[in-house]
């Protein structure tokens, strides 16, 4: 008896995993769509990475989930997800690179015929806007007229005190000191002619010649 109940026990946890285990398939082909059609054309290419999707049942569970980086048929724009029980599922792309241009979610009904549904999924690059530039501020000239004056008396008074300041220190210890006043010449007083003006007598002269001396001897009888 306990054997039988074994038995039963692992029959009843086996029958639940075989049956979500089939043979269905859903893939995503997700291309860059450059009309915004929302169907696929011939010159528009595959996109092949940073898309991701996920797979919910018909409870809205998610059953699977994956990533366009990391699918075999990258190349192709395609995404799948395979061995899947018949039913009911929603398909579910999002991509924060890409924009959608059409549907980006997708109802289907999976058979066991193992027949992949493929759904198109159209997006284009998300551009993001270039910065606002803000508008040039236009001049105030009435706000400006009173920084103005200040600015302007205030530069006045600076420049007046750095030339006052310079004065006191040119007279206070720059400027040379004046040379002492020196002894005046005495002044000659000039000749009016009223008096006889003093004479140095001529000094007595030894070298008279004997001419001169019997000449004065002459005189002298």
């Amino acid at each position: 008896m306990p054997r039988m109940l074994f038995i039963l026990a692992a029959l009843w946890l086996v029958v639940p995993l075989s049956a979500q285990e089939g043979s269905g398939q859903v893939c995503l082909r997700a291309f860059e769509d450059r009309n915004v059609n929302g169907s696929y054309d011939a010159n528009e290419p595959f996109i092949t990475r940073d898309i991701s999707a996920t797979l919910a049942d018909v409870d809205g569970v998610i059953v699977a989930s994956a990533l366009l980086d990391d699918s075999p048929r990258a190349a192709l724009g395609l995404l799948c997800f395979q061995n899947l029980a018949a039913g009911q599922y929603t398909l579910t792309a999002l991509s924060a690179t890409y924009a959608p241009t059409a549907l980006f979610a997708f109802v289907t009904s999976v058979s066991a015929d193992g027949v992949p549904q493929i759904f198109d999924y159209g997006a284009q690059v998300i551009v993001s806007p270039p910065p606002k530039l803000e508008g040039t501020p236009t001049l105030n000239v009435r706000a400006l007229l009173p920084r103005l004056f200040f600015s302007v008396l205030g530069t006045l008074l600076l420049m007046s005190g750095m030339i006052v300041v310079g004065a006191l220190i040119f007279f206070l210890f720059v400027r040379p000191k004046p040379a002492p006043t020196a002894y005046a010449a005495p002044t000659l007083r000039p000749d009016t002619g009223s008096y006889t003006p003093y004479r140095a007598p001529n000094p007595p002269r030894d070298d008279l010649s004997p001419a001169d001396d019997d000449t004065g001897k002459q005189r002298l009888t």
